[in-house]
């Protein structure tokens, strides 16, 4: 959904960027060639302008007014798996399956930074501690963290996952849950980290989503069952 909930946008595998109303379902806007490849993600960054990324690690920045792309970037050489947008500055914060983790400034055409490799896929992004710490899930199962801005190579590393982390949600400044490939749903301590519990699970069904609501009472999840969960946080 777009800030003003009344347009849904959808990316998918035959490369298209489809516009909805919301409240009639009526398709506004086709565009059949926003990508050379499948599209794995969609952001919106504000009313104005939102953010796709597909397979061969090119993201683009769209002006949804006239349905065009201002800008295009591509530093990652697979598959975007996540993208976080930071206004106050601008950043836009991208995790790549090879193994790269590259901020771009949505005002320039160069990439203002990129990690080192973590010879890991990376596969999510979230903040916490006032958006001083970037957490990164990855292939292996580590939680690789970030101090912002310096981006040449993590601060710390939480690994104990036994499986990929495909998702992540921050609770509070403090505390994240994990969605994981086993499909169970972790919370996890942060600096000090620390595996705090499990609030749930899909089976053993991948995780393929986390998202808490606007109150911050309630968290919801999507899975490969094809199901929908909400947890009382």
């Amino acid at each position: 959904f777009f800030h003003d909930f009344k347009e849904l946008y959808t990316a998918s595998l035959d490369q298209y960027i489809i516009e909805y109303d919301a409240d009639t379902g009526k398709k506004i806007f086709l565009n059949t060639e926003a990508h050379d490849s499948p599209i794995n993600k969609i952001l919106c960054l504000n009313e104005n302008v939102m953010a796709s990324g597909d397979d061969d690690g090119i993201v683009k920045l769209w002006d949804v007014r006239k349905n065009k792309a201002i800008m295009q970037w591509q530093e990652n050489e697979d598959f975007i798996s996540d993208m976080k947008f930071v206004p106050e500055k601008r950043n836009l914060l991208v995790s790549g399956a090879d193994g790269y983790f590259s901020v771009f400034d949505i005002r320039k055409k160069d990439v203002y930074a990129r990690s080192d490799n973590l010879d890991d896929e990376l596969l999510s992004i979230t903040l916490v501690k006032n958006k001083t710490k970037v957490i990164v899930g990855s292939q292996e199962g580590i939680l690789n963290i970030f101090t912002y801005g310096d981006w040449g190579d993590v601060s710390d590393r939480f690994p104990g996952h036994p499986q990929s982390i495909d998702a992540l949600c921050t609770i509070d400044e403090s505390t994240i849950c994990t969605g994981s490939s086993d499909g169970l749903i972790r919370v996890i301590s942060i600096l000090p980290n620390k595996l705090v519990g499990v609030i749930g699970s899909h089976d053993d069904y991948p995780i393929e989503q986390l998202k808490l609501s606007h109150d911050g009472k309630f968290m919801g999840s999507c899975s490969h069952d094809n199901s929908i969960k909400f947890w009382d946080i």
